[in-house]
């Protein structure tokens, strides 16, 4: 005979242990870590089980009693360990949202319940969660309509965690000109040509970006056959894509939702923690990223605040800068750039399902294996507001 005591938090409601177990696709077993000749037949020496998906196996004696004693708080309760909320612009306010990302485990569980509170109330009055496995949670933010930081909590029966979501008043539009006197114009002069940084391309959360006026002009791989990079699955810069909706009438896709890997500008630093020997020849290892690891000094900005920064951006922030294609297209063939955004173009996003592919967008957003060197380059880097 067995005895199981299943501790949780006292103030929780009523739990289905069927429920819970049902979807575990190993043994309800218990071993009895005694049998070999020691007693476990008083509750004060039960055997404490932390996991109770674990596969064991268990042996009965005759007569015997064992008690158990499982502790089931690391598989019902929500936890969080991360909450990434991106920039957002005046210019969206009202209008779209922005996805933040929150990071741990248990999002899935029976008793799952990660509430959200702000200082603003209109930030969280419509939220929308989105679930997207157990350990990642997507969460739809209200863009206010004053720029200010608002303190954004995730909290649970766990723990909570607060983040600050930046709201900026970014005085520029897509097409405008970043100078290497850090100056954005709109219209050019013949002296201001020489000073030509990139073109401003702005989300539709309103977070400005700087385009790169060259992009790789041939394509690249992202890693090559047989490296580390082709054969890693990189976990912390996994993006997950759905959606995606062609409209006919302007020839542009619409209506992707991108979850995980949203910010590209460390997506080169978490490659180099799991590479660490592959990362120091990134021009053999790393063809995409080693393009705008150079882009700087490759294009005249050395000495200038745009010499490092550049860096190939995440499938999301790809996507945004196609939807201005248009804008972007005719600011650089006014200045007699050969930057034609045509064809595919890498993003630093690792594909979800198998290590060896990475997303590349070109309208619409696709996958390509990390080996293949027809889908060419372009880099960003963050917008300075002040």
């Amino acid at each position: 005979a067995y005895a199981f005591t299943a501790n949780y938090n006292a103030n929780s409601p009523y739990v289905d242990f069927n429920e819970i177990f049902k979807d575990s696709n190993k043994a309800f077993e218990i071993i009895d870590s005694y049998e070999n000749g020691e007693a476990n037949n008083k509750e004060e020496t039960a055997v404490i089980i932390e996991d109770p998906y674990c596969e064991t196996m268990s042996y009965v004696q005759y007569g015997d009693i064992d008690y158990f004693n499982l502790n089931l708080d690391d598989v019902l309760y929500s936890r969080i360990e991360e909450v990434t909320i991106p920039k957002a612009g005046l210019s969206a306010s009202g209008k779209e949202v922005v996805v933040a990302t929150v990071k741990g485990k248990n999002f899935q569980s029976p008793l799952a319940n990660v509430d959200f509170s702000c200082s603003s109330k209109y930030v969280v009055n419509k939220l929308n969660k989105n679930i997207i496995d157990d350990e990642t949670m997507c969460v739809e933010l209200q863009i206010p309509s004053v720029a200010k930081d608002y303190e954004v909590t995730a909290k649970t029966e766990w723990n909570e965690l607060t983040e600050t979501f930046s709201v900026e008043d970014y005085d520029v539009v897509t097409g405008d000109y970043v100078l290497k006197d850090n100056r954005i114009v709109t219209e050019l002069t013949e002296k201001d040509r020489e000073l030509i940084v990139g073109v401003i391309s702005v989300s539709r959360t309103g977070v400005p970006y700087i385009v790169g006026l060259q992009d790789s002009d041939k394509g690249l791989m992202w890693a090559p056959d047989g490296s580390t990079g082709y054969y890693t699955c990189f976990k912390e810069i996994i993006c997950r894509v759905e959606g995606g909706e062609y409209d006919e009438s302007n020839w542009k896709y619409y209506d992707y939702t991108f979850a995980g890997d949203l910010d590209g500008s460390d997506n080169w630093e978490e490659i180099c923690k799991v590479d660490t020997e592959g990362t120091k020849d990134a021009a053999t290892n790393y063809p995409v990223f080693n393009f705008a690891l150079n882009y700087g000094e490759a294009n005249g900005l050395t000495g200038t605040d745009f010499e490092e920064g550049w860096y190939v951006p995440s499938v999301a922030e790809l996507f945004e800068v196609y939807l201005n294609k248009e804008l972007l297209q005719s600011s650089v063939n006014a200045v007699g750039s050969d930057f034609n955004m045509g064809g595919y173009y890498w993003s630093s996003s690792q594909y979800a399902s198998f290590h060896d592919f990475a997303y590349l967008v070109s309208g619409n957003v696709d996958i390509d294996l990390k080996y293949n060197d027809y889908n060419k380059v372009l880099v960003i880097q963050a917008f300075n507001a002040e």
